[in-house]
């Protein structure tokens, strides 16, 4: 009730609220003189621009109030969602609020203090000026009064008619005395209408003084209104300061929870690549059991073909021993052959059993890739968000940035030349496909010649890689411009993983060569998200 503003304010007597002011601010005395100096008018003037001032601080303030809260809710709100913390919030944007907020809290409270001051300093002077009147009122209580006079005058006045029928000469005496009477009369009636407009004036004095009164006992009672705002305001803040500390601390785990994220996608890249290599293995190994079902086929073409020869040469060469010997040195011929084609079955129901447990493996491997991929697409989306922060760093680092751009176009460049080697294996592989089948048709002899000839095409086929290493080692010093190397990073994209089932027997060279590509593309990106720390 007591910091009510609205109440109803009772005039004061002069010195009231002095103690309690007194108690509450010590004010300076040049200041007090300062004020002693000025007039009325001058006063009003003060007391108005302070009032205005005062209503100013009190909008400042309202809107510092609502800024802590917006802060307030988007702190709260980072603190429920902690993934995207690490992104959005900027550690040094807040600091920088705060330091502003501070900053002006500061000069709220000098500003509030300096009014506080003259204000006091007003109502101080206001009242010793009233009390320095009060004192010069007793000194026209000490002025004689007409009944004073006359009261002492009546004494010596029997005294004169006592002695007035003696000497005439104390008769013109009495009469000159009640002339200065009369005069004497006349003056204090006028001296009486004087201290009667005194009076009035003082009355009037007095009643302007009990509305000033009223008028600072509001003024205060605002005064300690705001500092009961600026209390409570001060104790936001510091709430606000601990939820900082808080949001602080949750920014630290998440980023030891991103390394330690970091360390277990570098770890799955490895494993990934290992899988790559088994992968590989395994169709070299289905490829190579391939080849030795198409010499089984053809070698059981070739025993029928021989079966024929051997019939119609027994039938013409029946009368001769040679021909039993050939016979002989054929059958020991088929009964190799057969040894053979059971030793290749057996090889081949196991490489079956490997394939299907390698294919089983593969199906595996390839949903845990694609969960890496969705993974990975996640993280590149929050580094583009990152890198589009980051530009004005990239402007000032700017020579790691052209290092960088060197490596992806020397890795585009070895792409190109992978496939260019790829497509010569292909044509190489066709090639020794159908030499392969025509050296099986014309005879068993030249079975020697036909290995010799694979083994030729797949020397041949492997010289290739060898020209891309040279290729390699030559273009490391290879740079382009800028223009062409958003253009390779535009057409380095990951592609979608492939699919089992898309794996023909006859198109298992082109997905080897697919698998091979696609790891190709990935490695470039992820060498520029995450640089080459994790190979």
């Amino acid at each position: 009730m007591a910091d009510d503003p609205n109440r109803d304010i009772l005039p004061v007597k002069e010195g009231s609220c002095v103690d309690t002011i007194i108690s509450s601010t010590i004010i300076d005395p040049r200041e007090r003189h300062l004020v002693c100096k000025l007039d009325r008018y001058q006063l009003e003037d003060k007391y108005l621009r302070l009032l205005d001032e005062a209503s100013n601080l009190k909008k400042l303030s309202n809107c510092q109030e609502d800024k802590i809260k917006r802060l307030g809710t988007k702190l709260i709100r980072l603190a429920g969602n902690p993934r995207s913390c690490g992104l959005t919030l900027d550690i040094a944007d807040d600091r920088n609020r705060t330091a502003v907020l501070e900053l002006e809290n500061t000069k709220l409270k000098e500003k509030i203090a300096v009014m506080r001051n003259q204000l006091l300093s007003h109502t101080m002077s206001g009242r010793s000026s009233s009390r320095s009147r009060n004192l010069v009122r007793p000194s026209s209580s000490g002025l004689v009064t007409c009944r004073s006079e006359n009261n002492r005058v009546r004494a010596p006045s029997c005294q004169c008619i006592v002695g007035a029928g003696d000497d005439d000469n104390d008769m013109r005496n009495y009469l000159i005395k009640i002339e200065k009477l009369e005069a004497q009369k006349k003056d204090m009636t006028c001296r009486i209408m004087e201290l009667e407009k005194e009076l009035a004036h003082l009355t009037n004095n007095q009643k302007e003084k009990v509305a000033e009164n009223v008028e600072y006992i509001r003024v205060w009672r605002q005064m300690k209104q705001l500092n009961d705002k600026l209390m409570t305001t001060q104790e936001k803040n510091t709430v606000l300061t601990t939820e900082i500390n808080d949001l602080k601390t949750t920014l630290e785990l998440t980023t030891k929870n991103n390394q330690e994220i970091v360390a277990v996608l570098s770890s799955e890249r490895t494993r990934i690549a290992e899988i790559d290599d088994q992968m590989l293995k395994a169709k070299n190994s289905q490829f190579t059991l391939r080849e030795k079902d198409e010499q089984i086929r053809d070698l059981v073409n070739e025993i029928k073909i021989l079966q024929q020869h051997n019939n119609e040469l027994i039938a013409l060469t029946s009368k001769y021993g040679q021909v039993e010997l050939e016979n002989i040195e054929l059958k020991k011929r088929l009964y190799d052959d057969a040894q053979e084609q059971q030793t290749l079955r057996t090889a081949f129901n196991n490489e079956q059993a490997n394939i299907i447990a390698l294919k089983t493996a593969n199906e595996r491997l390839l949903a845990k890739l694609q969960e890496l991929q969705t993974n990975i697409d996640v993280l590149t989306v929050q580094l583009a968000s990152l890198h589009t922060q980051d530009k004005k760093q990239d402007i000032i680092m700017s020579v790691p940035g052209v290092e960088q751009c060197k490596k992806c176009c020397e890795m585009y460049d070895k792409i190109i030349q992978l496939e260019k080697t790829v497509g010569n294996t292909r044509e190489d592989w066709q090639s020794a496909d159908k030499s392969v089948q025509a050296i099986v048709i014309t005879s068993t002899r030249e079975q020697g010649t036909m290995i010799i000839s694979n083994n030729e095409d797949k020397t041949s086929s492997q010289s290739p890689l060898k020209e891309w290493k040279t290729n390699q080692e030559t273009n490391d010093t290879s740079v382009l411009s800028r223009e062409k190397i958003l253009k390779l990073l535009d057409q380095a994209q990951i592609n979608t993983p492939l699919n089992a089932s898309r794996i023909t027997p006859k198109e298992e060279c082109t997905g080897v060569l697919d698998v091979a590509q696609r790891h190709r593309q990935v490695v470039p990106l992820e060498k520029l998200l995450f640089g080459d720390s994790n190979y």
